[in-house]
């Protein structure tokens, strides 16, 4: 099926729009015309079987969030900052109006001729589409994850560590990580770093790790080791995490 978009050029912010129905295949491709388009509305057409529909974009709205508001898929909505990763509605985000009406920085980025800055606009919004698509997942499985009394947490293998703050959020002071290919270690909360963990003074992990206050860890995906090198199992790592854990817990209460 081959669906062309026509889009009338003095609708506002149909760079955006058109850019957005690509990202989203709902379109294959674009036509900016005004014959037979009128102003604020979108001309989908089949053009093997022949079959067309009209989308009416609200004018008192960036056509972006117009569009937006009329789909059910959390993925998009959230790319569009509509949505949180568990479903409740959010405050639509600056990027809709930043995508549609391009300005400073972003703007001396757009290319000049008319089909590449849809595309380049496009381009952003997969990007915003895969972002979205990766927290929901993270955050579904992160629902799941045990954590201990002590504040521990481990995170599956399948999330990256980068997205640790949805068990932060389910109050994990410590999270624990192995991604099975580039980098093992653990992560502090802003919780655990103002009750005074620090580390940098975690017991019986390795030396040769890299030290910060808020983490501890041992390659990355720009510098991935070996993992025979580590010099720990991520087993071992939980069970060193938990003792450090419980030392810190004891020494709260006494100071208490």
């Amino acid at each position: 099926m081959t669906l062309v978009a026509h889009l009338n050029p003095a609708t506002r912010g149909f760079e955006s729009a058109a850019a957005w129905l690509i990202a989203t295949n709902r379109a294959n491709s674009v036509n900016i015309t005004a014959h037979r388009t009128k102003i604020g509305r979108i001309r989908l057409v089949d053009e093997v079987q022949g079959i067309e529909r009209t989308i009416r974009l609200n004018p008192n709205l960036p056509p972006l969030l117009s569009l937006g508001r009329r789909t059910n898929n959390l993925v998009e909505k959230m790319a569009l900052g509509m949505s949180y990763p568990n479903g409740d509605r959010s405050h639509w985000s600056p990027i809709i109006t930043e995508l549609g009406n391009p300005k400073t920085s972003l703007e001396t980025l757009m290319p000049t001729q008319q089909s590449r800055r849809i595309e380049f606009i496009a381009e952003i919004l997969r990007g915003l589409i895969f972002d979205a698509s990766e927290h929901i997942a993270a955050y579904q499985i992160c629902e799941t994850v045990h954590i201990d009394e002590l504040g521990h947490a481990h995170l599956p293998v399948n999330v990256g560590r980068h997205l640790a703050f949805f068990l932060f959020r389910r109050g994990a002071l410590v999270v624990t990580f192995d991604d099975g290919k580039a980098a093992i270690g653990v992560k502090l909360s802003k919780e655990a770093q103002e009750l005074g963990l620090d580390g940098r003074d975690f017991e019986g992990l390795p030396n040769h790790w890299h030290r910060e206050e808020w983490t501890v860890i041992y390659g990355s995906n720009k510098a991935p080791k070996p993992y025979d090198e580590a010099g720990i199992t991520a087993e071992e790592l939980q069970v060193v995490v938990r003792d450090n854990l419980a030392r810190f817990h004891t020494q709260l209460e006494e100071e208490e």
